[in-house]
């Protein structure tokens, strides 16, 4: 709610949005307005299989066309500088997480690659391994440049932390403009596209976040252990209300600015996220995974770029 004015202040209603029209006045209000919070429920709203919110695709794609079109809007093509970084393991404990297993009929890498090299928003596209079949294999390709990291960087923990930082020491001073942020695209989450990393570098953009992570929501009712069994999480059984939505981390993008990686850590205090859809979400861990992602890759439509 809010008062008349303000709305003609921002210019009221963009139109150009099937869906979502709310939202795209919500980013442009608090880029001068503060908004409070009223943290109790004021409506109920009855979702069925014909509502608009059950069209996941559709409203994940506005929103991220709504921030596409802010961004080059607002910000007038004025981005931060960012390194998407491939890390590839010498030797997964997962087998079907080889960069050269076949998925769909191209290599795992391959589908990585694709992606971060039509994101528009990617500057440079890095891949970091210690195999140098794979260092091999993408010496010709074009806008891509492999790093051999050596042994020990990236093992343990905060291990994708230690592997960003190795990336970008090596290759500071050898680009035009410095390395502002870094997006970790691991090739076990083949199913993401370069929209979504265009809407992360989006979000970070828009929001100021320190980190910005991929995530599925989890629709179905949480449990947990309490002093008659199981309990559910929810305040409200029965009821879902939109406070206590429950987001996987699906492994798909994990962005953060190069402040954070500098100072020894992978994620910053303030993290933002985009959702991605379940089918876009598998990520390859086992045998089950992989016969289902390998049905996606035969099935799937075309793979597209929305941003």
């Amino acid at each position: 709610m809010f008062r008349r004015d303000v709305l003609m202040q921002m210019g009221g209603y963009i139109e150009d949005y099937s869906c979502q029209d709310g939202y795209e006045l919500w980013i442009r209000f608090i880029q001068k307005f503060h908004p409070y919070n009223v943290n109790i429920p004021l409506f109920y709203y009855r979702q069925h299989g014909t509502s608009l919110t059950a069209k996941q695709d559709r409203i994940l794609s506005t929103r991220r066309n709504i921030k596409r079109d802010f961004v080059a809007r607002e910000f007038q093509g004025v981005q931060p500088s960012v390194m998407g970084l491939i890390p590839v393991a010498m030797k997964s404990p997962y087998p079907h997480n080889d960069p050269f297993q076949s998925l769909g009929g191209r290599p795992l890498l391959d589908h990585t690659i694709d992606q971060a090299l039509a994101a528009t928003a990617l500057d440079h596209i890095v891949v970091s391994t210690r195999r140098k079949d794979v260092l091999e294999y993408i010496a010709n390709m074009d806008r891509v440049i492999g790093i051999e990291r050596p042994d020990g960087i990236g093992d343990g923990s905060n291990g994708a932390q230690k592997i960003a930082k190795h990336a970008l020491d090596s290759l500071d001073g050898k680009f035009e403009k410095p390395v502002d942020a870094v997006c970790i695209l691991y090739i076990s989450t083949p199913f993401r596209e370069a929209h979504h990393i265009d809407w992360a570098i989006d979000t970070m953009q828009i929001f100021g976040t320190d980190s910005v992570i991929s995530v599925q929501e989890e629709l179905a009712p949480f449990h947990h252990h309490g002093r008659h069994g199981l309990e559910p999480l929810s305040a409200t059984p029965g009821m879902r209300l939109e406070r206590d939505a429950m987001f996987r981390e699906n492994g798909a993008i994990f962005l953060t600015k190069r402040r954070e990686i500098d100072a020894g850590r992978l994620m910053g205090e303030a993290v933002g996220h985009v959702t991605m859809l379940p089918e876009e979400s598998v990520k390859i861990n086992s045998e089950f995974e992989y016969w289902l992602a390998e049905k996606i890759a035969a099935e799937r439509k075309p793979q597209r770029n929305n941003s």
